[in-house]
């Protein structure tokens, strides 16, 4: 009897705080109802609404791990290896790179350890560590080389779509849309920064800080200063259109006269691994005193080091830019 008085008086109390809250509150709730639906019927659709907060929200995280995410952030100088990732094409966050190269790390060292000692597990500790920023060193390089052979179709897009009569806007989105990957995903990007209050010099630097080439610098700042003094900009685009593609024939013209040098200088560098990979499958016990006197351990670090110094020096001597 005395439970099922208390819960009625519970509910009784429970009606009459509802009642009171309706009878206060009615109005309120009615005038941010009305304001609601008249906002509802001025904002833009669903689709634009969700490009224009993927564009002004992008995610700034570098890891889904809460606890690395903080520490990434107080870490200085982790711009450099955003742009890295980014140049790259995204393949994963900071966070997983962080991660790859801490389990390598410890593989590498824990696995020379074991096998030889300390000192060749340092060595493969930081042989291994480094392998992930090599494949996104790799993965870079591949990126913007198709970015670069395809930015000068999109800039020659661009130098159409002027002549048609379109703006300047209207032909970035054009050459976003009508080409491929890597150069459609920059200047989609671009293109949605200036659409959503971003101004089109700080997209363009925004752009030219994202793939960091020079043909986009020289674009960007031609774009800049039409923008500044006026002139044709339909023409600088066909000039530097014109421009790009000489280049790009001069740099072919180079690589095909000194293909003999770079096949030599690749053979110089193979030569001692595959010498070395040759013995080993021939005769395992003639080079197995290397591998076990700590004589031979420290000939193969010193001849290790020398033959990385070696490669270096051959890649940049190969390296050819026009």
């Amino acid at each position: 009897m005395i439970w099922g008085l208390t819960a009625l008086i519970f509910l009784a109390m429970l009606g009459a705080a509802w009642a009171v809250y309706n009878l206060l509150f009615a109005g309120q709730a009615a005038r941010a109802a009305a304001i609601e639906r008249r906002l509802s019927t001025l904002a833009p659709g669903d689709a634009v609404m969700e490009q224009a907060i993927q564009s002004y929200f992008r995610d700034r995280s570098y890891s889904t791990i809460p606890y690395l995410n903080r520490l990434l952030g107080h870490l200085p100088n982790i711009s450099d290896l955003e742009l890295l990732i980014h140049q790259a094409g995204s393949p994963c966050n900071l966070g997983t790179l962080v991660l790859m190269s801490g389990v390598l790390t410890s593989l590498g060292f824990l696995g020379g350890l074991l096998e030889s000692g300390l000192t060749t597990g340092l060595i493969l500790a930081v042989g291994c560590g480094v392998l992930p920023l090599m494949w996104l060193r790799f993965l870079r390089k591949r990126r913007l080389a198709a970015f670069e052979e395809q930015f000068v179709e999109a800039v020659d897009l661009m130098a159409r779509a002027l002549r048609a009569g379109h703006s300047f806007g209207s032909g970035l989105k054009m050459a976003s849309q009508e080409l491929e990957d890597p150069v459609a995903e920059e200047l989609a990007r671009t293109f949605e920064d200036y659409s959503f209050g971003k101004g089109l010099d700080d997209a363009l630097v925004d752009l030219t800080r994202r793939v960091g080439l020079q043909d986009v610098k020289f674009f960007a700042t031609a774009v800049a200063l039409q923008r500044e003094i006026g002139g044709n900009l339909t023409e600088i685009l066909d000039n530097i259109g014109h421009i790009t593609r000489a280049r790009f024939s001069l740099l072919r013209q180079v690589k095909a006269l000194s293909a003999e040098g770079r096949i030599s200088a690749y053979i110089l560098c193979l030569m001692a691994p595959g010498l070395l990979g040759a013995l080993w499958f021939l005769s395992p016990n003639y080079l197995g005193i290397l591998f076990e006197h700590p004589m031979g351990k420290t000939l193969l670090i010193v001849g290790g080091c020398f033959q990385g110094l070696g490669i270096l020096v051959i890649r940049k001597l190969i390296n050819l830019k026009v």
